[in-house]
């Protein structure tokens, strides 16, 4: 499950629940790409319709590590027409 919000500002606001992709990528925010490839070619292979657009999720940062290789954020795509 993931979610998603229609709009941005700087309150804290309701968020929608969806289905989504994801992964963890584990380095430097310039080779962040590989989770998108990934997670775009995985549904392609099975079938399945992205929706909106990917966010991303920042466990652990630049801002605790010094070293890039450290970071690691989670990518989420939403999907549509997801049947449970």
């Amino acid at each position: 499950m993931c979610i998603e919000s229609n709009m941005v500002t700087d309150e804290t606001s309701m968020l929608n629940p969806c289905n989504a992709l994801r992964t963890f990528h584990k380095g430097s925010y310039e080779e962040i790409g590989r989770a998108y490839s990934a997670l775009t070619d995985y549904a392609k292979a099975n079938g399945l319709n992205l929706s909106g657009n990917a966010f991303e999720l920042y466990h652990e940062s630049f801002n605790l590590h010094k070293n890039p290789k450290d970071n690691l954020t989670e990518v989420l795509f939403p999907l549509k027409n997801v049947i449970e």
